[in-house]
């Protein structure tokens, strides 16, 4: 008689493999500001490696989305931070004139960069010369 493969509950992800590279990798589907993905969480060991994936998992359960910075614009991360962080820490007007600068400013020139983990001053140098 051969035992049945136990089965992650629904939405739990899978557990954490072995890679070539001697990684751990454990695999989840999370909701994300563009819609549902696949994300791989790694670790040294498989327990380093689910505990991401289930600290995810706890993040989503209380309505926080899952950002990957890797695939997030800088305009995604301005309009993010405006209406999660910045709308309850100033005053209403104050709200108004940073979400029209960003709006008109920042996101126009700045809003298309993907790599928002290397972000530098560098490229905003060329927004205040323009403002100059």
């Amino acid at each position: 008689m051969t035992r049945a493969k136990r089965k992650n509950p629904n939405r739990a992800g899978t557990d954490a493999r072995k890679r070539k590279d001697g990684r751990y990798e454990t695999r989840v589907t999370l909701n994300t500001p563009t819609g549902r993905r696949r994300v791989s969480f790694y670790g040294a060991t498989a327990e380093e490696a689910n505990n991401k994936k289930f600290q995810a998992l706890a993040d989503q359960a209380k309505g926080i989305l899952f950002s990957d910075p890797g695939r997030l614009t800088v305009g995604e991360y301005i309009s993010s931070w405006l209406t999660d962080t910045a709308r309850y820490q100033v005053s209403e007007g104050t709200f108004s004139r940073c979400e029209r600068t960003c709006r008109n400013h920042l996101v126009p020139f700045l809003g298309r960069l993907r790599e928002l983990t290397r972000f530098t001053s560098a490229p905003s140098r060329p927004v205040r010369l323009k403002r100059a």
